[in-house]
């Protein structure tokens, strides 16, 4: 089926005599497959049987209807094809809020993508490309964030030592965090600690 073709049955080759017995049986392999494919692509194999089920049914009222066998083989490659598709994005968001929640844990960690993807399952390379994707920033960005917006936290709410803070947060230096901290809240840990600072 290429570019949105309907496939055209007659062109398989024969396993009956009749054209419409031709049809018909090549329609059921052909759902039969598809359900399997979504299976391998990730969807529920549960959802996939129940679905590759109701397009039989299709196939068998059709052959007492004298319907459309290439009409249905289309409609159930479509909707298999959706099915994996949903699946898939499914994986990508579990993924992601896995890498999530991870940092999340260990914020007081020097934290890597390789240290990640190992802990949830993934390879580094597949991580870095799907949050990319997904967030429209770098795994490590988003580390960088969430440890500044926790330490925006302890500026404004603790007399912690902005050196610390730092430490607190594995920031290679005080510098660094003051460089890293100023990148994204538009001014120094010890600026924000002066203006937000709640006693």
């Amino acid at each position: 089926m290429m570019g949105g073709m309907v496939p055209d049955m007659q062109m398989a080759g024969s396993v009956a005599r009749r054209l419409d017995k031709q049809s018909e049986y090549l329609t059921v392999v052909l759902v039969t497959l598809l359900s399997r494919a979504a299976i391998e692509g990730g969807a529920d194999s549960e959802a996939a049987y129940e679905l590759g089920d109701i397009y039989l049914r299709r196939v068998e009222m059709s052959s007492v209807g004298g319907g459309n066998f290439n009409t249905i083989g289309f409609q159930a490659a479509c909707e298999f094809t959706e099915m994996v598709i949903k699946a898939q994005k499914h994986t990508n968001d579990y993924h992601i809020d896995a890498c999530k929640s991870y940092i999340a844990k260990n914020l007081r960690k020097d934290l890597k993508v390789g240290d990640i993807a190992p802990a949830i399952g993934i390879s580094r390379t597949y991580l870095a490309h799907k949050f990319r994707e997904a967030e429209g920033i770098t795994v490590q960005e988003y580390i960088l964030r969430e440890k500044c917006g926790h330490a925006a936290n302890m500026l404004t709410y603790s007399d912690y030592p902005i050196s610390i803070i730092a430490e607190y947060f594995c920031f290679s230096s005080p510098s660094h965090f003051g460089n890293c901290f100023k990148r994204i809240y538009g001014m120094t840990p010890k600026a924000y600690r002066l203006k937000n600072f709640k006693k």
